[in-house]
């Protein structure tokens, strides 16, 4: 449980930093006792049912959508889950649609609640038809009415350990495909995971992540300027996130590169931007001037540039807009060096 900040103090940029800084230090100690537990990524909480079922389903089709991978494709494919939550619903889907073996990962035990839980898996049951039913069952031992457990053989979570760690855990090209919600801006080393996931997919293989580029509230819910986490040079922004969670600040122009890095053909499908409540619907792969954003929302950029740390120095203000993203991704079928990459839009 994190500390209050007292309300004088929400809008006093530097005396939050300090205080988030004495905040991480906390979490790194509570961590390094072996306390895994969070109530971080607890999705279904306050939700009822229908909105769990709603919002699960929602999940799994933006997969499919912004990943490129089609309902028939997901026949004997197998799947890699980060960081589900608190619950594995999307898996159970995965698995109802003919994937061989989803595993589900996560780094810390986001808190659930079993009896919730059971409600929701049967409802999505509900909507399935019976050939779909039958491979649903599979996911769980036990009955959903009463005592049941992960099927490891077809739905397995392993908690401990984050996407970084998970490069050693299978053989290399072990997995068809790799999805992500709101996991890769609390990475602490985004780069490892993104060459843990090269070794782990197949060539050809799949990857979709919905990624969170805002700060979170850290600085913003106090009534900052919702660009005011940038201004810090880096390595003050590592001590005041590295252990707690908090957004990694790894921008736009970051996961461009990496793709590119890579030799991926994929796409950044923008989902929010600086200034603009709700997403953008449908994912644009690129903002358009007049449609997305207009003069005030370069006008909330150019207020703060000139105070931005210079990691963002080349950012265009049009790339400093974005503040969330849809990375889709595919892995060469060959050698980086004999495959020419497409470039991202």
């Amino acid at each position: 449980m994190r500390l209050p900040i007292p309300e004088p103090l929400r809008r006093r940029v530097w005396v939050k930093a300090l205080y988030y800084v004495a905040d991480d230090w906390r979490q790194g100690r509570r961590f390094s006792r072996g306390v895994r537990s969070t109530t971080s990524g607890t999705i279904l909480k306050g939700k009822d049912v229908q909105e769990s079922v709603g919002y699960i389903e929602t999940e799994f089709l933006d997969y499919l959508k912004y990943g490129g991978v089609g309902l028939e494709e997901l026949g004997g494919k197998r799947i890699l889950v980060v960081g589900p939550g608190d619950n594995l619903g999307v898996g159970t889907l995965f698995v109802s649609h003919g994937a061989s073996q989803v595993v589900c990962v996560d780094k810390f035990e986001p808190e659930r609640i079993r009896t919730h839980l059971s409600k929701v898996y049967l409802a999505l049951r509900e909507r399935l038809d019976t050939k779909s039913r039958e491979r649903f069952d599979t996911s769980f031992l036990g009955d959903l009415r009463g005592n049941w457990e992960y099927n490891p053989e077809r739905l397995a979570y392993l908690t401990g350990a984050g996407l970084e760690d998970c490069g050693e855990r299978f053989p290399p090209g072990h997995f068809d495909l790799v999805f992500s919600r709101a996991v890769f801006e609390h990475l602490y080393d985004p780069d490892r995971a993104f060459l843990a996931m090269d070794r782990l997919l197949v060539p050809g293989g799949k990857m979709a992540h919905k990624i969170d580029l805002r700060d979170h509230e850290v600085f913003s819910a106090g009534g900052n300027h919702p660009m005011t986490f940038l201004i810090f040079p880096r390595w003050l922004w590592r001590r005041m996130t590295a252990q707690s969670g908090r957004p990694n600040r790894r921008m736009y122009l970051y996961y461009v590169r990496k793709i590119r890095e890579l030799g991926y053909d994929g796409t950044l499908y923008i989902t929010h931007i600086f200034g603009r409540e709700g997403d953008i619907l449908p994912h644009p792969p690129s903002l358009r001037e007049g449609v997305d954003y207009d003069e005030s929302h370069l006008r909330l950029v150019r207020e703060i540039r000139g105070r931005l740390d210079r990691e963002f120095s080349d950012y265009s203000e049009e790339e400093l807009l974005v503040s969330g993203v849809f990375l889709s991704a595919r892995k060469p079928t060959r050698s980086v060096a004999t495959t020419s990459s497409k470039s991202l839009s």
